[in-house]
């Protein structure tokens, strides 16, 4: 189908213009290649921005799309199944922080389950490689929060001691839904492109029902967001 081609050879673009999530179950390994599904689905509706010369212009439709393990009983009948696709699965785990190593062969995406609290910090490498953590850590004094950007930032510089690396805390994404009615999310996808590994992160508002999608951001080497 065009659309997994679409995604699998451009997934920043693709995210401008369609909202993508993964959902449901997880491979059980970080840092496995699975076999992977894309999924048109009409059980909801996204708007995206649209900006011209720096003016954002109103809200227009955008395509609404799930990513999904490829295995019995994990696919809704009511969707469009637009074909398979093999990526690397980061890994997660809750209340842990799990670290993925990404090596300059092989498939070419990398996936890790939607933001709604969590951290990811990623840390691409001199040799084509990369190293991706998925944080799922908890707040010292409420085990019912994820950690904030001091806590989640203060584990990174531990966790990648010597590396140029990127964080992105929850406080990034929530940042980009403000509203005491909105539900912030975020999918962030890693891309080997040229020879490197870059990651994205498509930072979304749901609200009423309806998921908006606020930016698509590449994360950087150095940026420590919170």
């Amino acid at each position: 189908m065009a659309e997994l081609q679409d995604f699998l050879s451009n997934p920043p673009k693709f995210m401008r213009n369609n909202h993508v999530r993964y959902c449901g179950a997880y491979p059980p390994h970080p840092g496995v290649s699975c076999s992977f599904v894309l999924l048109r689905v009409g059980n909801g509706a996204a708007r995206k921005k649209r900006v011209f010369l720096g003016m954002e212009l109103g809200k227009a439709d955008a395509g609404v799309f799930e990513i999904r393990i490829a295995v019995g009983g994990n696919i809704s009948s009511a969707a469009q199944n637009l074909g398979n696709f093999n990526a690397i699965w980061s890994g997660y785990e809750a209340k842990a922080a799990v670290r993925c190593v990404l090596t300059d062969q092989g498939d070419n995406i990398m996936l890790t389950p939607e933001l709604t609290g969590c951290t990811v910090v990623c840390a691409p490498r001199p040799n084509g490689g990369a190293a991706f953590s998925h944080y799922n850590l908890r707040d010292p004094a409420d085990d019912n929060r994820t950690m904030n950007a001091a806590g989640v930032l203060a584990q990174a510089a531990t966790d990648y001691a010597g590396d140029e690396y990127g964080v992105l805390p929850k406080e990034a994404y929530y940042a980009k839904a403000p509203g005491a009615d909105s539900r912030p999310r975020a999918t962030v996808v890693g891309w080997r492109t040229g020879g490197e590994w870059t990651f994205w992160t498509q930072y979304v508002e749901e609200k009423n029902g309806v998921f908006q999608i606020r930016d698509v951001q590449r994360l950087r080497p150095g940026t420590r967001f919170g």
